[in-house]
């Protein structure tokens, strides 16, 4: 083979590996983009989710500050009812009980006052 052919083998050769190359750059700069693309949705959904946990962590706040003083308000409720409820039983049986007078037994007989 002339000096000629084979330097023109060689450079076909090159032309070639460099078309390959080029082929697979190409190709993995598709997947980057791609990977990119993901990547961009991913931050963007996490930028969005710690927005809405600062606007929870701001609620949950309030919810803290308001705490004692609604343990406070439960308590007096829980009381209130108890009272309620209580002097309701006292007057209904201040009204059951009122009539009953006790009997008295002496011996097997039975006298009422």
């Amino acid at each position: 083979m002339p000096p000629e052919e084979v330097r023109l083998a060689l450079l076909e050769d090159a032309v070639r590996r460099l078309a390959e190359s080029q082929h697979e750059i190409s190709e993995s700069l598709k997947q980057m983009v791609r990977l990119e693309t993901v990547h961009a949705e991913t931050r963007d959904g996490l930028n969005r989710a710690f927005v809405e946990m600062e606007k929870m962590d701001g609620r949950l706040r309030l919810i803290e500050q308001a705490l004692p003083e609604l343990k406070t308000t439960s308590r007096w409720v829980k009381w209130g009812v108890i009272a309620v409820v209580a002097t309701a039983m006292a007057t209904v049986g201040k009204f059951v009980f009122v009539d009953i007078q006790p009997v008295q037994y002496t011996s097997h007989v039975r006298v009422q006052p």
